[in-house]
């Protein structure tokens, strides 16, 4: 079905690259979440959440292209610094001071990062098979873009991990160790391979609605 919630917009960084993204704003909005696509994906990632999800009456929902796929197309730098900046741009530029950052693969991994690197503009991280540095395998280990440790900013209290029973990119069972270390977190292993949102959709849309519901009263 196609994604014909809202237009898309885009924001305009320092060093010219266009992100593209939609915001799909709440009637009675209590905050915010942002959702982050994996690698080699676009936020068209998100689209059946968007429409399904009973979230969207009560928060703004907002998807974004990394900066050099889908329609954020760019040739300059791209990477986690790069990455994070962006949605940082993209969040003061609809005046949104605060968010929950939603994460699959390696948009999880750029949520921690961004969790450490703009703690007062993150209320909350939800993790969706996240990949850990130490549990890589294959061509992945020396991917150097994914590689920030996972475990990089465990100090945030308001966290949920969606880790896929059977994982395609990391070794399950140390992933499940290492993501078993961030503190106060909750840890729910849904039927999977990897790609939760198209795999295990309902699944995953009810475990982060159940989980904000409970953490974000």
């Amino acid at each position: 079905m196609p994604d014909m919630s809202v237009a898309t917009s885009h924001y305009v960084a320092n060093d010219g690259a266009h992100i593209a993204y939609r915001l799909d704003r709440a009637p009675r909005a209590a905050r915010t979440l942002v959702m982050i696509h994996g690698l080699a994906s676009t936020m068209s990632r998100w689209s059946e959440f968007v429409r399904q999800t009973a979230l969207r009456d009560s928060c703004n929902l907002l998807r974004i292209d990394l900066r050099g796929q889908g329609g954020s197309v760019f040739r300059g730098a791209s990477g986690m610094r790069e990455w994070c900046a962006d949605i940082a741009g993209v969040l003061r530029r609809e005046g949104i001071p605060q968010a929950i950052l939603v994460g699959h693969c390696l948009g999880a991994n750029i949520a921690l990062r961004f969790a450490g690197a703009h703690s007062d503009m993150t209320s909350g991280l939800v993790l969706v098979e996240p990949m850990p540095r130490d549990a890589l395998s294959g061509d992945l280990r020396a991917a150097r873009f994914i590689r920030p440790s996972v475990l990089g900013a465990a100090w945030v209290v308001r966290l949920l991990v969606l880790s896929a029973s059977g994982s395609s990119f990391t070794d399950p069972v140390l992933s499940r160790e290492l993501l078993l270390q961030l503190p106060e977190a909750d840890f729910r292993q849904l039927p999977a391979l990897h790609w939760i949102s198209t795999e295990a959709p309902e699944e995953m849309r009810a475990a982060i609605e159940d989980w904000i519901a409970r953490r974000f009263p």
